[in-house]
Formats: structure tokens, sequence, C-alpha cells
């Protein structure tokens, strides 16, 4: 073995990342940069979502809206966790752009939302009713992309309806108790600036829900803008995958042992309140 290559040892075990995490640190560095050397023209507006809440159509609307680009924050949209990816945040950082992810407050997307300045909507619904919802979707579109739980069209499709929902509770609703508790927290503890938003509130009233997201990031959001951008988007509402949700299916359609069993979920966490998901406290 030669001098140098001894030194050049020494100088690896003193400084590992530039060899085992090469991507990260660049990451990190170009991450840095940007953020102190480049103005950003418009802020990253982020709907942090359970699906079947109507995020599709909301936020197309604030596209129409705004004018910014629909962005994807996340490697891919597919059974995988939708979590923040910093390259396509590097991407995004001088540009406003609007964005939906399915996606819990872990301590990883929290320290990322803080670093970029992302001030996040949190859209929630109802449960009981995103139980048949959910539902509807896998027969209708299919559980190629259902992001939270696994399985496949024939699977599904060979189980009775009562099996099915109760697949949905035992293995699909646990991610949403997940979410509302994680973004609880960071609610409670003031970690990130949020907006909650439920989806009966907004299918009530879309231009209000529109003109709070509006508020909340400062931007443009006169009656006339919102009213003409919604009738752009709801000229195509059914390809946006808004549906006719009926508050309280859930409760007329679900079992009342599936019901309980969805209430049992809450005892875990005593202290949160989860009236804005159709349950009391925990």
């Amino acid at each position: 073995m030669t001098r140098l290559s001894r030194r050049r040892l020494r100088k690896l075990a003193r400084h590992p990342l530039r060899t085992v995490r090469p991507l990260q640190s660049g990451l990190g560095v170009a991450a840095g940069f940007k953020r102190r050397f480049v103005r950003p023209s418009g802020p990253y507006v982020f709907v942090a979502c359970m699906p079947r809440t109507g995020s599709t159509f909301l936020t197309e609307t604030l596209c129409e809206l705004t004018g910014f680009k629909r962005v994807e924050l996340t490697d891919a949209y597919a059974e995988n966790e939708q979590e923040l990816d910093v390259p396509r945040l590097l991407d995004a950082w001088s540009y406003g752009s609007v964005t939906q992810q399915h996606v819990r407050a872990n301590s990883r997307t929290v320290g990322l939302m803080h670093d970029f300045s992302i001030r996040p909507v949190v859209l929630v619904r109802d449960v009981f009713d995103v139980v048949v919802s959910i539902r509807d979707f896998l027969l209708v579109e299919g559980c190629g992309k259902w992001p939270t739980f696994f399985t496949t069209d024939e699977r599904f499709r060979a189980l009775d309806e009562a099996a099915q929902y109760e697949q949905i509770v035992e293995l699909g609703l646990p991610w949403y108790f997940d979410f509302f508790v994680s973004w609880s927290g960071v609610a409670r503890d003031g970690t990130l600036e949020t907006l909650w938003l439920t989806y009966e509130s907004a299918t009530a009233d879309w231009a209000g829900a529109v003109r709070r997201i509006t508020e909340f990031y400062g931007l443009d959001g006169s009656d006339a803008s919102v009213e003409a951008a919604l009738a752009r988007t709801t000229a195509r509402a059914s390809s946006l995958r808004l549906n006719a949700g009926v508050p309280g299916r859930g409760q007329t359609v679900l079992d009342p042992a599936l019901r309980n069993r969805i209430r049992g979920y809450a005892r875990f966490y005593p202290d949160v309140d989860f009236t804005p998901i159709g349950l009391g406290s925990g």
C-alpha cells in the first residue's frame, strides 16, 4: 500500500460523507444556496390531504385562480408514501406552485417544510364517509395506486361488500388516523403555521374555502376571480374525481359494529380531539 493511498484512507475516515452520502450532501448545499440567493416569485401552495377529500378539484381551482403550476413534490404518485423530494423542492423554489400530497407530518416532512417555508393547508373528512368513498373509488378506478393499504383488483373484488368495508377499516384507516394525529400535533405545538379545512365545509362553500386559502397565502382572491376559476374547474369536475359526496352516508351504510371499530382507533390518542373527522375526543 502506498503512502498516498494511506493518506487517502485517513481523509475518507475523517470525511465519510464525501463518499457515503455525496448526493444528500450536494442537495444540502444546493438547497442552502437557493434559499439564500434566489428570491421565490410565489409560495408553495401545499395541500396535505387525506385521500377522498376533493383535493384534486380544490387544487385545480387554485391553479386556475393563481396561474401557478401544479407541481409534484414527491418522486411518484403510486402506492408509495408521498414524502417530500428535495430535488423537486429545489426545482419549484423559484416560482409559485400548487401541490396536493397524501403525506403525514413526520419529522423529516416537517423539517423540510420549515426549511423551504411551506405553510400547509390540511384537508380532512368525516372518517365514516371516507370508508364508503374509498370502496367506491377502488371499485371504479381500481386498486393500483391506492396509497393507504395494498391490495389488487382481483383480491378486492373477490370479497363481498361487508368484507370490503372491513378490509378498508382494518388496513386502510390506520393511515388516516396517523395523518390526523400527526398534523394535529404540528398544529398544537405550532411547529408550522397550518390552515385546516374539512371536506364538508369546502363542498358546502367552495368559493369560501378557496378564499380562505388565498388569504392564508396572501394571494389575490377577489370574488369575481374565484367564481371564474370555480366555473372553469366545475366544467370538468367529472374528470377531477369530484363526486356528489353525501355527508353522513357512512353512518347509514356501515354496520354499527364496524362503526364502533372505527371509533376504537381513537382510544389510543386520549389527548386528541377527533371532532373534525366525525369523532369526539379520544
